[in-house]
């Protein structure tokens, strides 16, 4: 995986050369996305964020970009 450091920015950039972007599994604590380089490959790009809300009762969850993010 690619850490990047805005991940809808990388999937535009992507999808405007003619990059399609696959459906992901998320997972908590992350934005990502995948796609296939020219080999056939699985490529994955994912930005960390801050743990969630708590989910409990149907709230929904809310992520934001971590604080450490800048210092990686």
């Amino acid at each position: 995986a690619y850490e990047v450091k805005d991940a809808e920015a990388m999937g535009n950039l992507l999808k405007e050369h003619g990059i399609e972007i696959l459906d992901s599994v998320p997972i908590p604590g992350y934005e990502r996305f995948e796609f296939r380089d020219p080999f056939g490959n699985r490529v994955e790009c994912i930005k960390p964020l801050t743990e969630a809300k708590d989910e409990r009762n149907g709230h929904a969850t809310i992520f934001k970009e971590s604080p450490d993010y800048e210092k990686k």
